[in-house]
Order: C-alpha cells, then structure tokens, then sequence
C-alpha cells in the first residue's frame, strides 16, 4: 500500500508546500513472551479433550511459523526489553525502491525472567511540519509539542486495529535478567507478486558466565520455566526509554541506574541460536 502512496505523492504533491499526513513512520522491534498463545495453538495438541494428537504439533508449528501473526494484542507485561525502531521513514523523501530491501540489526537487554517465545513489531507514526528535521525523528519524544503528533500502536498505548505482528520462534528458549538478545531482520519484497514479503529473522541469546553458572547450580534449565509478572516501574521504564534507544541508532540501552560494572570483563556464550524465514501478504 505504501508504494500507492509514493507513487500519489511524486504524481501530485506540491513540491514546496504540499503535506504529507502522516509526514514520518517507524517500525519498532520489541522481544516479548506469549505463553498463552503458545498453549493455545501449539501445546493444544498435547491433549485435545483427552486424547494425546501430539504428533501434530510439528505441522502445527510450521503452520504458524510460516507467516507473523498478527491477530494477536499485547499488553506492556508481555515486553521483555526495551522496544528499538528498525526502520524509519521520510514520507516526503522515502522512495520505492527504499521499499525493495531493508535490513537492521538488533540488540537487547533482557529486563526479566520468561519464555522468549517470539519478536514483535508495531508502528508509530508522526504528523509533524514540514519544517521538521527528519533526522530528529529518531528519538523524538511523543509528548513533546514542539515534535508535532504521534500515533503509536504499541502495547504501552489503546489496542487499535493493526494489533500486532509476531514472528514466533520454532523452539521458545527460556532468558533471564540480563542475557543479551542479538540479532538482524530481512524484510524483501516479493519481485512479482509485489504485496508480498519475505522476512528472514536471525536471533540468539547469550549469557554471562557467572549467570550461566548460577542457573546450573540451582538446577534451572536453560528452557521452559515460568513466566514472571513485570512490575509498574519496570513497565514505565521500558516505555519512557523508547525514545532513548532511538536515540543510541537502535541500540539497546539499559534503564536508568542499571550497572554496567565489569560488563566488559566477563565472558558470555551463545546459549540459543535460530533462523527463520517467514512469508507475508497483505
């Protein structure tokens, strides 16, 4: 639908005084944990009124890894970092070949114990004046005046219509309070069927030693425990530090009063690694 939009734009706006509404978009990553979900659809085969279907549960999974879901509504409790932009877009200046092929990396810092059962995305977008520097976009407060409107679709804002788009993981691997996500996103357009996308997600986990170490003497596994509720001020920091991780290029950056200390110093090991590819059309 974008690629209409352009194509309107460069046929008919005025050059000099025409407006672009919304005048900039942005497609924000976030890790997050959906375990009732993934009891819904996947573990639903281990006992289906009694009986044990199991052996469906592979086809199952590769029914719903194949394309994002996006029938889905988060809250705030379901986010497990910091949410980063991946893509951000100049309605005045973004073309269609910008369309054709995009990759960004990713990085984040894991706020707290659960299933990392998949990546989700939304988006912001912004109605802001011609004037505005589109380079300030990244990081632009939301609440601020003198940075027009937002509209955001984020779980930390009302549900609308879009919901949002999640790209599940085939084996949900378990992270904790400090484990690194770290990963890069793909997102092509198909050449002849062109509201189609492809979407090729590389992600792993990696851990600490001395967090490692910790979890094997209690007898944790690195898979499967349960879930831990967010706090209130863990949800306010993730939401009021939005903007500060657009501000680091779509970096992760840790809440405020997090130490750093001794973070160059210690050893961390990939503890999960998964690639995927996924199909899209709208």
């Amino acid at each position: 639908m974008l690629e209409s939009v352009i194509r309107v734009r460069d046929s008919f706006l005025r050059k000099q005084s025409g407006l672009m509404l919304p005048s900039h978009a942005r497609l924000i990553l976030a890790p997050a944990t959906h375990p009732e979900f993934w009891e819904r659809k996947i573990l639903f085969w281990d006992n289906v009124y009694g009986v044990d279907m199991s052996a469906l549960r592979k086809l199952a999974c590769e029914e719903f890894l194949r394309r994002p879901v996006h029938t889905e509504v988060l809250k705030p409790s379901n986010i497990l970092s910091t949410p980063q932009s991946i893509w951000d877009m100049n309605m005045y200046t973004v073309t269609v070949g910008d369309l054709e092929d995009h990759s960004s990396a990713f990085s984040f810092d894991v706020l707290k114990p659960a299933t990392l059962h998949c990546l989700a995305a939304w988006f912001d977008v912004a109605f802001l004046p011609r004037s505005h520097n589109s380079s300030e976009m990244e990081g632009g407060r939301q609440d601020s005046k003198d940075d027009g409107t937002w509209y955001s679709t984020s779980p930390y804002h009302e549900p609308s219509h879009w919901k949002h788009a999640l790209l599940f993981l085939e084996e949900p691997p378990s992270v904790y309070a400090g484990d690194k996500i770290h990963g890069s996103v793909n997102i092509s357009r198909n050449k002849f069927l062109r509201r189609h996308f492809q979407i090729k997600l590389v992600v792993s986990v990696t851990r600490a030693d001395s967090k490692r170490a910790s979890c094997m003497k209690m007898g944790v596994a690195e898979r499967g425990f349960e879930t831990k509720e967010t706090s209130r001020a863990d949800i306010n920091d993730q939401h009021k530090s939005l903007e500060i991780a657009n501000e680091g290029k779509g970096r992760g950056v840790p809440p405020e009063g997090a130490s750093m200390e001794g973070e160059n110093q210690r050893a961390e090991h990939i503890v999960f690694k998964e690639e995927h590819t996924y199909f899209m059309w709208r």
